[in-house]
């Protein structure tokens, strides 16, 4: 299994880094499904998460890629992990979690 770290998302850019992930994930299987640890958002767009990033991922961004990613038939489900209701500052992290699902299902 590859794993991309926050260099490669810096080095080839999100959208490039996304590609390559759903590209080997995709290919070979059955089905596969997408997970995304809301933590590893900054805290700027992620406030109310179990560990916050700073300097994580920029979640406006993560918003604008899934979007344009096409997922195809074999994909099967999302998960949002790590979102922690408790610690969340006016609803902001929910917000952003739907606007990931929706991003992703659309």
């Amino acid at each position: 299994v590859k794993v991309f770290f926050m260099e490669d998302v810096q080095k080839l850019g999100l959208d490039k880094t996304l590609q390559l992930a759903k590209q080997q994930v995709s290919q070979d299987t059955q089905a596969y499904g997408l997970s995304i640890d809301i933590d590893a958002i900054d805290p700027a767009y992620a406030p109310g998460v179990g560990s916050p990033e700073k300097n994580g991922l920029n979640g406006k961004a993560l918003v604008e890629s899934l979007a344009k990613m096409n997922f195809s038939d074999n994909f099967l489900g999302l998960e949002i992990a790590e979102l922690n209701s408790d610690k969340d500052e006016n609803h902001k992290t929910a917000q952003l979690a739907m606007a990931l699902i929706h991003a992703t299902l659309k």
